[in-house]
């Protein structure tokens, strides 16, 4: 079958673009391998560099499940109760919640290399609440909040409070901000 010419095009021309169109198919090659399905470790990892909060994991786990992207042992309602694993670090007494074993929740973390020396203390309290966070020296590593509370004051009782719960002195913390 002949090409219809174009406007402005002779008839040798449109057959002579038709055969390097023909002849370019050919050459083209395409590698049609399978995609490489995320297990639950990996889709984990990817959250977790990606930041996203539990419902948005919940999201994106569920797309990549629809698309037959993830291994079937993968568990999309994993990331409703994802903090499971870490509130064995945790407790609640005198209106606060604190972390108890910060070497712990370190390494629970995937934080092996923790060396108490490379973290500072950052107590910061609103109208609202009091919080407790450890900054990374350097920024190279995320804030990990370690104490909170609703109805307490940032006074020197409530200090001296929070600093014993989260053993202070035992994990020595490099410095206060």
């Amino acid at each position: 079958m002949s090409p219809e010419p174009q406007a402005g095009l002779s008839q040798e021309m449109a057959m002579d673009i038709e055969e390097k169109i023909e002849s370019s198919d050919s050459d083209f090659e395409y590698d049609l391998k399978a995609p490489e399905l995320f297990n639950q470790t990996d889709l984990n990892d990817l959250i977790r560099d990606l930041g996203l909060p539990k419902s948005a994991s919940e999201i994106l786990a569920s797309r990549l499940k629809e698309r037959n992207l993830v291994t079937k042992e993968t568990r999309i309602s994993y990331y409703r109760t994802r903090e499971r694993n870490l509130l064995k670090y945790f407790a609640e007494e005198d209106n606060f919640v604190f972390c108890k074993d910060i070497p712990g929740l370190m390494a629970a973390m995937r934080l092996k290399n923790y060396a108490s020396n490379e973290w500072r203390l950052f107590i910061d309290s609103s109208k609202r609440s009091l919080k407790c966070v450890l900054l990374h020296n350097g920024n190279k590593l995320g804030s990990l909040p370690i104490a909170h509370s609703t109805k307490a004051k940032e006074e020197y009782t409530t200090i001296a409070l929070i600093l014993d719960k989260i053993k202070y002195e035992e994990t020595q913390v490099a410095d206060m901000c």
